[in-house]
């Protein structure tokens, strides 16, 4: 695998910055500066299953 972003084995973290938005990060790579760790270490699956429970697009209209 020559894409540690794309490896369906591989952990990570889920990563949020100022603007709350997230992002999947390799356990194997150091982490961004003015990024937190939201989530994981964790399967991918499971980050990307947190990340559509708890990221709200910003921009999205509320469905109220």
């Amino acid at each position: 695998m020559d894409n540690p972003f794309d490896d369906p084995n591989a952990h990570f973290f889920v990563l949020t910055n100022s603007l709350n938005q997230h992002s999947l990060w390799p356990k194997t790579l150091p982490r961004p500066e003015g990024w937190t760790t939201a989530f994981g270490p964790a399967p991918r699956q499971d980050c990307l299953d947190f990340t559509d429970r708890e990221w709200h697009e910003m921009n999205a209209q509320d469905p109220a």
